[in-house]
């Protein structure tokens, strides 16, 4: 009776009775203190700002953190047992974190539902508007709303309030499982060559990207003119201010490729991992993310960002990190 694939009800249904708000910044800062103070280990104010950026104050996902620091990172502090955002960073490099997501039985039964026939729908209409931005986005069109209600019951997107249209995807944790263990199940292309490799151990990278380029779907790169688009900072076409693909439109199809391609064939891993660029503290004006996905293979890491149409100050930017 109690067994999951029996209930109809997802926990993150909005329309049903036990809506369960998510955390602020403050209540996850005093859960972290207080399990810092019970485990005798210090956490960085950082990394529980990061953690809090990452989950959207999502209590399932706020206690997987805390699980993961547990099980997978205490062992690794210094005797001071002081987790800082280092480590807390090379934590999230690997594929740790979203191998404890798919075991979560409620983030299992979210990706089990996306990967139905019937949601297909709803996935390409997430693909091309939502996957890789985390602002809210209007939604006018009445099947599009049907569609964008659909994603919040799963948890995928969440909306901006009640009595508006406005959607967004829920966290970074969750728009990372979805490209990473349903995306790649649903979108299949991929080079037919055998993967550019210096030897057994270690790819020849720009050869790599040149192959994965090619399987671009143009049907996604040319609808985000219209849905997924940023105005550029630099001449486009010999003209100010036209609209340009989001470099999430790249970044998510060539991360949609390399797992295709590369994890499949040679059984690397390759991981996308959303940053926060924040300069001024608390002003919401001032952040913006990046993206960049990593590929770690047994003698070689390699870290790729994309850039699209960027002015000088953005490229400078890159260059730094």
């Amino acid at each position: 009776f109690l067994k999951s694939d029996k209930i109809n009800v997802s926990p993150f249904n909005v329309k049903e009775p036990f809506r369960n708000p998510n955390f602020t910044l403050a209540q996850v800062e005093l859960l972290y203190k207080a399990y810092g103070k019970d485990a005798k280990l210090t956490i960085a104010p950082e990394v529980i700002k990061d953690i809090y950026e990452r989950t959207n104050g999502h209590a399932g996902l706020v206690c997987l953190c805390g699980k993961a620091i547990s099980y997978s990172l205490v062992k690794k502090l210094d005797e001071g047992r002081s987790l800082d955002f280092k480590l807390w960073s090379k934590f999230l490099v690997s594929s740790l974190m979203f191998n404890s997501m798919i075991m979560y039985l409620t983030f299992k039964k979210m990706v089990d539902d996306l990967l139905r026939p019937d949601a297909k729908e709803a996935l390409d209409f997430l693909r091309s508007v939502f996957i890789g931005f985390f602002d809210f986005i209007q939604i006018n069109i009445i099947n599009e709303r049907r569609l964008a209600d659909f994603l919040i019951v799963e948890g995928v997107l969440i909306r901006k309030s009640d009595n508006e249209f406005s959607y967004r995807m829920s966290s970074i944790f969750v728009d990372g499982l979805v490209r990473r263990e349903v995306i790649p199940l649903l979108y299949k292309s991929c080079p037919t060559i055998p993967v550019p490799r210096i030897d057994e151990d270690y790819l020849k990278v720009l050869d790599v990207l040149i192959e994965s380029i090619r399987c671009f779907d143009k049907t996604i790169i040319c609808n985000a003119f219209k849905r997924s688009f940023k105005t550029a900072l630099v001449k486009v076409g010999g003209r100010q201010n036209r609209m340009v693909p989001r470099e999430s439109v790249y970044d998510t199809e060539l991360n949609r490729i390399l797992v295709n391609w590369i994890v499949n064939e040679c059984n690397f891993e390759v991981t996308g991992q959303w940053h926060l660029i924040d300069h001024a503290d608390n002003d919401e004006k001032d952040k913006h993310y990046y993206s960049d996905i990593t590929i770690m293979t047994p003698c070689q890491t390699v870290v790729l960002e994309l850039l699209a149409s960027a002015n000088k100050e953005e490229l400078n930017e890159h260059f730094e990190r």
